[in-house]
C-alpha cells in the first residue's frame, strides 16, 4: 500500500508539474509574442542590411564593422530568441544542466561582441571623422582582425556565466521544491558569484558607454569647428578693407589647421558628410544604452529578492522576463534606426524594392 501511495503521490506530482508548465506558458504569452515579433523583424532587417551593405558600400573598416554588428545581432535572433523560448515554455521542467549553461553563455557572447563591435564602430568614426590627416586609420583587413578577436575574446570573457547559471529548484506545493528552472542561484552564499560577475560586467558596459559618448562629442565639436572655419572664410571672401591685427593673429593661430587649407564648398560638403555618420549611428548607440540598462536592471533586480520565483506576483515575473529580454529589441529595431538616419542606405534599399518589383513583373 505504500509503495501505491508513493506513485500515486509521484504521479500528482508529475501532473501538477506539468499543469504549472502550461499555466506558466501561459502566463507568458505576451513575452513570447514579444519575442516572436523581435525574432522576425529582427531577421528580415538585419539580413537585409548586411546583404546592401557588403555589396554597394566601399570596402572601409566601418562597413566590415556595421556588417559584423548586424550580422552578430543576426544570430542572436535565429539562435537565442528561440532558445529563450524554450526555457519559457519549460519553467517547471528544465532538467539539462548543460543545456541552459550552454544557452545562458551563447547569449552572454551575442550581448558582448555587440557592445565590442559598437565600441570599434566608435573608435573607427573618432579616427576618421577627427584624425582624418593622420596615417592612423584601420585598415580593411585590420578590421577583419579585430572583428575576429573580439568573437573570441567574448566567448572567453563570458567562460564565468557557465558557473553563474544552472538548473535551480523551485517550489511546488504540496511537492516541495521539485520543480527546475533555467536561472542564477536564489540563496545568498550561492549569489555571491553571480553579484560580482555582473558588477564586473555593468562596469565594462558603462566604461564602453562612457567613452562612446565622449568619442560622439568630439565628432560633434569636429563637426561645428569645421563649420566655423567654413563661415569664416565666407565672410573673409566677401568683406572688403584692410584685415586688422587682430584677425590677422586669429589666422596665424589657425594656420596649423588643415581645414584652413581647404576651399568653403568642400568645408561644406565635409561637415554635411561627417552630420550624416554621426547621426547614423548615434541612435544606435544610445538604444544599445537604453536596452541594456533595462537588462542589468532586471537582473539586479531579481538578484535583490531572494525566492523571486516562489513568492513573486505573475505580474512581476512577466515584467521581469520583459526587462530581461529587452536587449532582443535592440537586435530587431537597430537596422530600421540605423537604416532611417542614412541617406545611402535608404536610396539603395529602395533601389533593391525597385529591382525586385521589375524582375517580379517580368
Amino acid at each position: 500500500m505504500k509503495k501505491m501511495d508513493k506513485n500515486n503521490n509521484t504521479n500528482d506530482c508529475v501532473s501538477i508539474l506539468e499543469e504549472l508548465n502550461a499555466e506558466f506558458a501561459h502566463l507568458y504569452t505576451p513575452v513570447m509574442l514579444y519575442l516572436l515579433i523581435s525574432l522576425i523583424f529582427g531577421l528580415i532587417g538585419n539580413s537585409v542590411l548586411a546583404y546592401i551593405h557588403f555589396w554597394k558600400f566601399d570596402e572601409t573598416a566601418r562597413k566590415v564593422f556595421i556588417i559584423g554588428l548586424f550580422v552578430c545581432d543576426f544570430l542572436t535572433c535565429l539562435i537565442c530568441i528561440p532558445m529563450e523560448v524554450f526555457i519559457l515554455c519549460f519553467s517547471f521542467t528544465f532538467y539539462s544542466s548543460f543545456v541552459c549553461r550552454l544557452m545562458r553563455f551563447l547569449v552572454a557572447i551575442a550581448m558582448f561582441n555587440s557592445s565590442i563591435i559598437l565600441f570599434f564602430i566608435g573608435i573607427e568614426q573618432y579616427i576618421t571623422m577627427c584624425q582624418p590627416f593622420k596615417n592612423n586609420n584601420i585598415s580593411f583587413a585590420t578590421s577583419k582582425i579585430i572583428l575576429a578577436s573580439s568573437t573570441i575574446s567574448s566567448a572567453l570573457f563570458n567562460i564565468p556565466v557557465l558557473k553563474v547559471y544552472n538548473t535551480q529548484n523551485r517550489l511546488v506545493k504540496q511537492c516541495g521544491n521539485i520543480g527546475k528552472v533555467c536561472s542564477f542561484p536564489d540563496s545568498s552564499d550561492d549569489a555571491i558569484f553571480p553579484f560580482v560577475y555582473y558588477c564586473v560586467v555593468l562596469s565594462g558596459y558603462i566604461y564602453l558607454f562612457v567613452v562612446l559618448m565622449i568619442f560622439y562629442l568630439l565628432i560633434e565639436q569636429r563637426i561645428r569647428k569645421i563649420q566655423r572655419v567654413a563661415r569664416s572664410k565666407r565672410r573673409s571672401s566677401v568683406s572688403f578693407g584692410v584685415p586688422t591685427k587682430i584677425s590677422s593673429d586669429n589666422n596665424k593661430k589657425r594656420s596649423d589647421d588643415p581645414e584652413t587649407k581647404l576651399p568653403v564648398s568642400i568645408l561644406k560638403q565635409h561637415s554635411v558628410q561627417l552630420s550624416k555618420i554621426n547621426i547614423s549611428l548615434f541612435p544606435t548607440t544610445l538604444l544599445w544604452a537604453i536596452c541594456y540598462l533595462l537588462h542589468f536592471t532586471a537582473i539586479f533586480w531579481r538578484m535583490s529578492e531572494h525566492n523571486f520565483n516562489d513568492i513573486e506576483s505573475n505580474e512581476k515575473q512577466v515584467l521581469y522576463k520583459l526587462l530581461m529580454y529587452s536587449f532582443y529589441f535592440k537586435c530587431a529595431v537597430n537596422p530600421y534606426l540605423y537604416g532611417t538616419f542614412n541617406r545611402q542606405f535608404y536610396s539603395e534599399l529602395l533601389h533593391l524594392f525597385q529591382r525586385i518589383l521589375q524582375v517580379h513583373k517580368k
